[in-house]
């Protein structure tokens, strides 16, 4: 339950990470549509015009209109997905740390394979080495059970 948890988990703050990636671009895209000023982040867009109130009042009505589907302006979906991911990220620290306490072969492949950043062999190696086990029983009895897990994190990358 807990290896699903953090599956989950993970999952669900690439999710956010990936959605406040694209709409900090939407914000960058009109910052420089309508004020003509070039961030460092984008590569050139368009041929932007000079700041004017004109393109200040557009970009202030484009970032705080609100979205139906969300119920939110750009600049709230933004304040409220980091801090989503800041809550995510604390939430992922906590089960990383229950993760490493629990005892169990599956427990320890799933920390070697994820949290470790160990490939399945080494970690296999590693948790038979300390357990005094044979690798083979590892590969048959142990690993299938947190394969639909990993699996599951291999699809999201």
């Amino acid at each position: 339950m807990t290896i699903r948890n953090y599956t989950n988990t993970l999952l669900e703050l690439r999710t956010c990470e990936e959605r406040y990636r694209l709409l900090q671009e939407r914000r960058e895209v009109y910052y420089v549509k309508y004020l003509g000023v070039r961030s460092p982040n984008l590569e050139k867009i368009g041929s932007g015009k000079n700041w004017s109130i004109d393109g200040m009042s557009v970009f202030l009505d484009l970032v705080g209109r609100i979205n139906p589907q969300t119920g939110m302006s750009l600049d709230e979906e933004l304040e409220m997905l980091a801090r989503q991911i800041a809550e995510l990220n604390t939430v992922l620290k906590r089960i990383r740390a229950a993760l490493r306490k629990m005892e169990g072969l599956e427990f320890q492949l799933y920390v070697a394979i994820v949290i470790d950043g160990l490939t399945v062999t080494e970690a296999v190696q590693k948790t038979a080495e300390k357990n005094y086990l044979s690798e083979q029983t590892l590969w048959r009895y142990h690993l299938p059970k947190i394969k639909e897990e990993l699996d599951a994190l291999r699809r999201k990358k």
